[in-house]
């Protein structure tokens, strides 16, 4: 008798802890931008526009797992890109991946919006399986309002040539560089073994002030530069660390992605940098700047 007690308890222990067994815990890191940059729940965008969506995920606990997103949107939206395939069943776009531990797995994207104003729900669902059965389920929301909200005006401002802060004299800022050539190396240039050399024209800096309504607004800057005909510059390149630049050949253009200040002002210094003999670069240049609202 005391043995077969003895084997029941064994079967209860067994029956009890295989689902913790075959369902362990699991890390998910999901990052969701959409709009890009927006990771609150409402968003003002503008109708008749194209957002830009990005996802990120990380899962830590499982060699693999199997990755279902759906993205349900409102009628009259439509997923106009896709960096991953995808199916679709009325409004609602399906993807299936396989996921390996610690290794991202991102999906970039783009929803057109349509020509209307009003509220509309934006749903993306993320869910994780196991041989079959779900280890992690997460559904991401944003609330669209879209045209309800009245356009920005923006003042715009450039000081050039400016500090490399962004601090300037005004004495100074003429909107002329003058730049004089030096040898990356004086020694050997000084020996005829080397050309003289330099690279960096100088600094601008861009204000930009879009009224207390637009207090902490999400925005992008459009630089471009070119010539006076129009046509990009060639031979002077817009960098910055941490901006993104508009494709690998346009090296004459450069998006901006910051958000406003409590009184809706946004300031950014941008650098000129020679790609070419600076007798080469000579001339009169134009800087246009556009700003949009984030994700539209």
């Amino acid at each position: 008798m005391e043995k077969l007690s003895l084997i029941f308890a064994f079967l209860f222990f067994y029956i009890a802890i295989l689902p913790a067994l075959n369902c362990k815990p699991v890390d998910v890191v999901v990052d969701f931008q959409f709009p890009l940059g927006v990771r609150y729940e409402e968003v003002h965008v503008e109708k008749n526009s194209h957002l830009v969506g990005w996802l990120t995920l990380t899962e830590f606990g499982y060699e693999e797992l199997q990755l279902t997103l759906e993205l349900r949107l409102p009628e009259g939206f439509e997923l106009a890109s896709s960096s991953l395939g995808y199916t679709k069943t009325g409004y609602t776009y399906s993807l299936k991946r396989t996921v390996k531990e610690t290794i991202p797995l991102t999906w970039s994207f783009i929803v057109k919006t349509p020509d209307e104003i009003g509220v509309f729900p934006v749903n993306l669902t993320v869910i994780l399986e196991h041989q079959g059965e779900v280890v992690y389920s997460e559904t991401f929301s944003r609330i669209l309002f879209l045209g309800l909200k009245p356009k920005y005006s923006a003042s715009i401002s450039v000081k050039a040539p400016c500090n490399p802060d962004g601090s300037f004299d005004a004495r100074m800022c003429t909107g002329v560089f003058v730049v004089e050539e030096f040898s990356e190396n004086p020694i050997l240039y000084f020996l005829g073994l080397m050309r003289k050399y330099t690279s960096l024209i100088g600094f601008s800096r861009i204000d930009v002030d879009l009224g207390d309504n637009a207090s902490l607004l999400p925005v992008t800057l459009e630089v471009t530069l070119s010539s006076v005909s129009g046509e990009p510059a060639e031979g002077i390149t817009l960098v910055h660390p941490g901006f993104e630049s508009e494709g690998a050949e346009a090296k004459s253009s450069l998006s901006i992605y910051v958000k406003a200040d409590e009184k809706g002002r946004v300031s950014a210094v941008v650098p000129l940098i020679a790609l070419k003999d600076l007798d080469e670069l000579e001339g009169d240049y134009r800087l246009k700047i556009r700003v949009r609202r984030l994700g539209s």
